[in-house]
C-alpha cells in the first residue's frame, strides 16, 4: 500500500509505480479534489478507482465522476471497502 497527502502528491506516486492494482482517494483532498486525480489517471488505471465521500453533497456538486468509477460514503463497513478493491483490482 502507497499513500499521498495530497492529489498532486498521489499523481507523483503513482507515475512512479506503474503497476498498481487499485486507486483509493477520498474525494476532497488538500490541492486537487479525488474526482480531478481519477480523471488524470491513465485510462487502465482510472477503471480500476474507487472514491469516498463524507458527503452526499461532494458527489452531486461534482459530476464529473468517471463512469464506473463506484463512491463509497463514509464511514465505510469494512466488508464494503473490501468488496470495491477486489472488484475495483479485477477491472481491466
Amino acid at each position: 500500500m502507497l499513500t499521498a497527502a495530497s492529489g498532486e502528491e498521489a499523481l507523483a506516486v503513482i507515475s512512479r509505480e506503474p503497476g498498481l492494482d487499485c486507486v483509493l482517494s477520498d474525494v476532497m483532498m488538500p490541492g486537487i479534489t479525488g474526482i480531478e486525480l481519477i480523471c488524470r489517471l491513465p485510462c487502465a488505471l482510472r477503471r480500476r478507482a474507487v472514491l469516498f465521500t463524507a458527503s452526499v453533497l461532494e458527489v452531486r456538486d461534482h459530476q464529473m465522476i468517471p463512469d464506473g468509477v463506484p463512491v463509497l460514503r463514509k464511514p465505510v463497513d469494512n466488508s464494503v471497502l473490501h468488496d470495491a478493491v477486489v472488484c475495483a483490482a479485477a477491472r481491466i
